[in-house]
């Protein structure tokens, strides 16, 4: 039964599949900035690491039972999931090279197929970058290597008063 009455179910009824919803990234904000959704990747400074995606799901026939779930590849290893928000916030990222992923369905069936896999890079501080590292490295090196020349010098030339005196003891 229902609120119109009794309710008939044909058992000969096929009911048709559900077809697996769209998902797209409609668009990406870094630190204040829009940017389009159609990105294929995103690489930004290490001061530009405030980034929100901002997707959805074309499906007028689920309206407010799709569920959406996201997850920062390498940032994080556990899905945001039931989320009917449209959008994931990630701040300060540490530096490094990411997957933003997000992923939608129909309530609590199957994920669909369509999947937004953005590639995100957020460089590293000028001064945490590798040549700035290999530059820390020689300048280590060469302080190594004056400290080493001056503390053998300063030791030859204590040797060199200690003779100078010694020969005078002598001459006296």
């Amino acid at each position: 039964g229902g609120t119109g009455g009794i309710t008939v179910i044909d058992p000969k009824t096929e009911i048709p599949e559900k077809k697996d919803i769209p998902l797209f990234l409609e668009s990406v904000i870094v630190k204040g900035k829009y940017i389009s959704g159609g990105i294929k990747e995103l690489t930004v400074k290490h001061n530009e690491n405030t980034m929100q995606f901002v997707f959805s799901a074309v499906d007028y026939e689920s309206g407010s039972s799709i569920n959406y779930s996201f997850i920062m590849d390498g940032y994080e290893e556990v899905w945001h999931e039931g989320n009917h928000e449209m959008q994931a916030i990630y701040n300060y990222l540490p530096p490094g090279k990411y997957t933003f992923r997000a992923r939608v369905r129909e309530g609590l069936g199957d994920w669909s197929p369509y999947e937004i896999n953005i590639p995100v890079t957020v460089d590293p501080s000028p001064w945490l970058s590798p040549w700035a590292k290999l530059a820390y490295f020689i300048l280590s090196i060469a302080l190594l290597f004056s400290g080493a020349y001056l503390f053998m010098r300063m030791r030859v030339q204590k040797e060199r008063i200690k003779l100078a005196d010694a020969r005078e003891m002598m001459n006296i």
